[in-house]
């Protein structure tokens, strides 16, 4: 021991900068120990942030977007014969109701064609009685009869047939509605289909828009979420209207 302390002490005389060496390279090690120590310190040290709770809220947004009102449903009414229009009982703007006359055309030769027929019938039906009763007694052959049967059965489907046609000389509304638009005149001659009136039913109005497209895929995806106002902005007379469909 006393060896060891002779020579450390030897070492010191002797060479000085050796052991200047080791202090300072001690002291190095220290304070390179103390500054780390510092910076972890500070890399620990807690940061003090507000927050919130997240809160789901109803917002608000419109949009104004121009439509088409349109009626539930429109139709162009027609004679399924041919005839003249004698009596137009309607103007364009007029209010009807299911069942209303529009208009008629002549009758004069339906009643003609349905009287002719019905004679028809009856001269048919006294021939199949008459040839019935002189079968039974064996005066008349069958074939005789089944030929009278079967006139009968001719001229009761061309009474039917002329009855039919009387009813078709005569339009009537199909449900209630407004007349928006008439195309012929009165006297006129009338061609089988061809349009007399055009009917539109107005007891629930429909408003056709144009949806963006992102708005379009947020009505398919949640209809509930969306409420549609519309009003006709010369009177601003605010109505509650059904919005049926968008392109």
């Amino acid at each position: 021991m006393i060896v060891l302390l002779l020579a450390i002490v030897l070492l010191v005389q002797f060479s000085p900068d050796i052991a200047s060496k080791v202090f300072a390279q001690t002291t190095d090690e220290v304070s390179g120990a103390d500054a780390q120590g510092s910076a972890e310190q500070d890399l620990v040290q807690p940061v003090t942030v507000e927050v919130s709770r997240a809160e789901l809220r109803d917002s608000d947004r419109a949009r104004s977007l121009a439509g088409r009102v349109e009626p539930a449903r429109t139709v162009d009414i027609a004679f399924q014969v041919s005839g003249q229009l004698s009596d137009l009982a309607v103007d364009a703007g007029t209010r009807v109701e299911k069942g209303d006359l529009i208009a008629a055309l002549d009758p004069v030769d339906f009643e003609l064609a349905l009287d002719r027929a019905q004679a028809s019938f009856d001269l048919a039906k006294s021939e199949y009685d008459r040839a019935l009763s002189l079968t039974e007694r064996g005066v008349a052959t069958d074939a005789r009869l089944e030929t009278n049967r079967a006139q009968q059965v001719q001229a009761e489907v061309a009474l039917r047939e002329a009855e039919r046609r009387l009813a078709q000389a005569t339009i009537t509304a199909p449900f209630d509605a407004i007349v928006a638009r008439i195309f012929l005149e009165e006297f006129s001659n009338v061609t089988p289909a061809a349009p007399i009136a055009r009917l539109q039913d107005i007891s629930e109005m429909r408003v056709r828009i144009s949806l963006p497209e992102e708005l379009a895929a947020m009505a398919r995806a949640q209809p509930d979420a969306f409420r549609v106002t519309a009003f006709s902005p010369p009177c601003r007379d605010m109505r509650q209207l059904f919005i049926r469909g968008h392109s």
